[in-house]
């Protein structure tokens, strides 16, 4: 399953790999889940905002699952928004 994040923000993969760390990422989201993800800009669907992509390998998963990792990337993509502003 994939998940994508668009953050209306503009910046560079050198800001994002300088700013966003694993050290500091409880800065900007409280609900941390098992998930891969990715965080970068440049590249579509929205090459001037900042893209988080999560995937978990599972094909399917509960809908109460589905919502939980929707709202960590609201969670995720507001602290990202507010720190990078």
């Amino acid at each position: 399953m994939e998940f994508f994040k668009i953050v209306d923000v503009r910046t560079t993969e050198k800001a994002i790999q300088k700013k966003l760390t694993l050290g500091n990422l409880e800065e900007f989201c409280e609900s941390i889940f098992p998930l891969a993800w990715t965080i970068t800009t440049g590249y579509p669907p929205a090459r001037e905002k900042i893209i988080v992509h999560l995937t978990i390998n599972r094909e399917r998963k509960q809908e109460e699952f589905v919502e939980e990792i929707q709202l960590f990337l609201e969670d995720l993509g507001n602290g990202i928004a507010s720190y990078f502003s």
